[in-house]
């Protein structure tokens, strides 16, 4: 009686999380059409319809402004904008579209 009592409850206690982690996924998805566009964030509020969420801004306003019951959704590029990110590129300006560094002009002492 003692070796079914607990090996059900550890049955219980190993499954558990599993089905808990099975349910958050299930709302962790954003349509497609929703996500925010590439340089922009959004506010993703839990419970929320996907047309009354609110609209997308800059990250940083997104961030500073996250509800407790939501969370900051980044575009696609932001992500690949930071990473590395020393201000030097001058946010691709000095390079030209293949990636390629522009001849600078200027000359440099």
């Amino acid at each position: 009686m003692k070796n079914t009592a607990l090996t059900l409850i550890l049955s219980l206690a190993l499954t558990a999380p599993l089905a808990a982690q099975e349910r958050g996924q299930k709302g962790d998805r954003i349509p497609p059409g929703q996500q925010p566009p590439p340089g922009m964030c959004r506010i993703w509020l839990d419970g929320v319809p996907p047309g009354q969420q609110p609209a997308p801004t800059d990250c940083p306003t997104a961030v500073r402004n996250r509800p407790p019951n939501g969370r900051v959704i980044f575009g696609d590029d932001y992500v690949k904008r930071m990473q590395g990110d020393d201000r030097a590129d001058h946010g691709g300006r000095d390079h030209d579209k293949n990636g390629k560094p522009k001849n600078d002009e200027r000359k440099h002492p």
